[in-house]
């Protein structure tokens, strides 16, 4: 597996972050950095059990994500999902699903160069998104398990609930990583936001 980390540049990194804040943040802020990201286009009803072995478990379904080790799965649309891994990892994943897929219609399409993860995390974290987002937030109405592809202000992104304090992934392109990254920052300042790395 190559060392990813020393072959590649976040968008983030011309921003010269510093981890550090203050220990009562309201919300905690960082980038999940070279994540590998699968776009995988598939009828959800032709899925041979080695594919599940892969991921971890069954496609997720309509709005939801599943984690399955060291893989997560979030619903896209109808055929669409998008399969996170390790830094290093997508290409030896790509390959395994193309041969589970074998003889049938399907494309396993490589973009972990195409975007990055941002995480928003903590006690105001909701708070905060509710000032750049159009969905519900609620828990009764999006909770841990939960993604949706949205609008945020200008970026669009793929939003994810990965747990209850709560945590979320704003997974955007690179080009809007820097402008969505101020902004969260920006819109944390009445709260307190500590920078952490991931």
């Amino acid at each position: 597996m190559a060392d990813v980390t020393t072959q590649a540049f976040s968008p983030l990194d011309h921003l010269n972050l510093t981890v550090g804040g203050p220990s009562d943040a309201g919300v905690s802020l960082g980038e999940r950095r070279f994540v590998g990201k699968l776009n995988l286009r598939v009828t959800p009803a032709k899925i041979p059990p080695a594919i599940n072995d892969l991921l971890g478990g069954p496609l997720p379904a309509v709005g939801q994500v599943t984690f399955g080790g060291q893989v997560m799965t979030a619903w896209l649309g109808p055929d669409e999902y998008l399969i996170l891994t390790e830094p290093g990892a997508e290409s030896a994943l790509q390959a395994a699903l193309l041969e589970g897929f074998s003889g049938q219609h399907v494309a396993v399409t490589d973009q972990t160069d195409n975007a990055t993860i941002i995480r928003l995390a903590g006690g105001d974290a909701r708070w905060v998104l509710r000032k750049g987002i159009a969905i519900d937030l609620h828990p009764r109405s999006f909770a841990a398990g939960n993604c949706a592809q949205t609008m945020f202000e200008r970026a669009q992104i793929t939003l994810i609930q990965v747990d209850d304090a709560p945590s979320y992934e704003l997974i955007v392109r690179n080009s809007f990583a820097p402008y969505l990254w101020s902004w969260l920052a920006d819109a944390s300042q009445d709260v307190g936001v500590r920078i952490v790395r991931l």
